[in-house]
């Protein structure tokens, strides 16, 4: 039942009709103007001379009814050039009954000058009254219908505007979801599947353009996978620091100068350059040069940007492709050193922090003695099961006896450590057999924003002020 009267609202609402019987899809349609003056005068003519003088044929001895007590065929001029046009035609048409109410009681040669008089001033006054109420009461309607006219036209440009800067919206979020969809990697998921798809195989070579040449077309699918490049070069450097030919190409290869002058600077600056940092380049330019570099400043290689749309050239693109290649650096510097230095963790992450406004958290949790060496082992385990891809954790021994256990945090913020500590509370406390943290279990937080040097973070780490960071 309600479903068929709703169709029967909708469709109603459809086949909308106004007063003259056209139909009215939006405001436009209804017509709240009046005719022309020439049209409405011709009306109030044509109804204040035809309506009274029907009455000789009903009536030749009196046709406008004036022995009835009222002229009615009289009144029908003023009533309705008044509800129709206004007060101004309302009172034309009343002015047009009380002349031809003149001209025909003079032709009847009615007896009583004054009493005739009398009634004519009398029917004349009430012939204006009517006219001008009828006409002012349509004045006021059509005053609030220009009202409600305006109000609806209004709300139909708002209307459109709204309906087109929804389309553009939506087709902008189908572009967007489009995207997303195909590169669904957050930065951090990058750099996690950077270091478990690369780590180990850079590694396990001792010769860096080997490396490279093995595994140049893996890292440049990568980069094309995680980010917006579409054609892309990797150019080993040598022993000598001077870039070589290419070892491996994305897309279809090109030509690629090597004295290029985006090469040139991206290999002595050891930083991200694009054409944006030159007024003038070459034809075949590369858009941006990658540069492959370590924690200490050396170039392994650069990754030649040749193409990439234009919308996706922009400082965030380019900050990705800056942290990936700064980490493909790493993974080569890695190759001899200790991958479970501290200092060196904290000075990569400084630098991102420094260069590429990428903050990251240090969260420790600090055992008093007695505790650290009763349960270290299995606080240690609990810790690793709570890392995530790119966290990593350490175990140092304090001057004072506590044991603190740090854990490296990158991209994370200061707000990291509440999350942590609800992660890992349930845990200390079944192992610790209490309903609470035993005294002297505390969980403190640092930032690396860029400003400490990793000597000043490590000097804090070792020292017992870090207990009172907490947060």
């Amino acid at each position: 039942m309600n479903k068929d009267t709703n169709s029967a609202t909708q469709e109603e609402a459809r086949r909308a009709f106004s007063v003259d019987g056209t139909m009215i899809t939006r405001a436009s349609d209804i017509k709240v103007e009046p005719p022309s003056h020439g049209k409405r005068l011709l009306e109030t003519l044509l109804i204040g001379l035809g309506v009274p003088a029907l009455g000789f044929l009903f009536s030749p001895q009196d046709p406008l009814l004036i022995e009835l007590g009222a002229p009615w065929l009289l009144m029908a001029g003023p009533v309705l050039m008044g509800s129709l046009h206004g007060s101004l035609y309302g009172v034309i048409a009343a002015l047009l009954a009380i002349a031809l109410m003149v001209v025909v009681q003079s032709g009847l040669h009615i007896v009583g000058l004054s009493v005739f008089r009398g009634v004519i001033a009398i029917h004349a006054i009430a012939l204006l009254m009517l006219g001008l109420g009828c006409g002012e009461l349509t004045t006021r309607l059509r005053r609030k219908l220009r009202q409600l006219s305006l109000l609806a036209t209004t709300q139909d440009l708002r209307q459109e505007a709204f309906l087109r800067h929804y389309h553009l919206l939506r087709v902008s979020h189908d572009q967007l979801t489009e995207q997303m969809a195909s590169k669904p990697f957050t930065l951090r998921d990058t750099l996690t599947r950077l270091t478990r798809n690369l780590a180990e195989r850079v590694q396990r070579d001792t010769d860096e353009r080997v490396s490279l040449e093995r595994l140049g077309d893996e890292m440049l699918s990568f980069i094309g996978q995680h980010s917006r490049v579409q054609q892309a070069a990797l150019l080993p450097v040598d022993a000598q620091g001077k870039l070589t030919a290419p070892v491996a190409w994305l897309g279809a290869p090109s030509k690629l100068e090597l004295s290029d002058p985006v090469l040139e600077e991206c290999l002595n600056r050891g930083q991200l350059v694009g054409l944006n940092d030159f007024l003038e380049a070459q034809a075949n330019a590369p858009l941006c040069a990658v540069p492959l570099v370590d924690i200490r400043e050396r170039v392994h290689g650069i990754v030649a940007v040749m193409d990439m749309p234009f919308v996706d050239f922009h400082e965030g693109q380019l900050q990705l492709l800056s942290v990936i290649g700064a980490h493909l650096g790493d993974l080569f510097s890695a190759r001899s050193d200790d991958d479970d230095d501290l200092e060196e963790s904290l000075e990569i992450w400084i630098k991102h922090a420094h260069r590429d406004h990428l903050t990251s958290t240090i969260v420790s949790v600090t055992l008093p003695e007695a505790l650290g060496e009763r349960y270290g082992p299995q606080v240690a385990r609990l810790i690793d099961k709570q890392r995530r891809g790119l966290d990593r954790s350490w175990d140092i021994r304090l001057d004072s006896g506590h044991r603190r256990f740090i854990v490296l945090m990158p991209l994370a913020d200061i707000h990291s450590l509440t999350p942590f500590r609800a992660r890992l509370t349930p845990p200390l406390e079944s192992l610790f057999e209490q309903d609470e943290l035993p005294r002297g279990v505390t969980f403190s937080s640092l930032v690396i924003d860029g400003d400490r040097s990793a000597e000043s973070l490590l000097d804090t780490l070792h020292s017992d002020e870090m207990r009172y960071a907490t947060s």
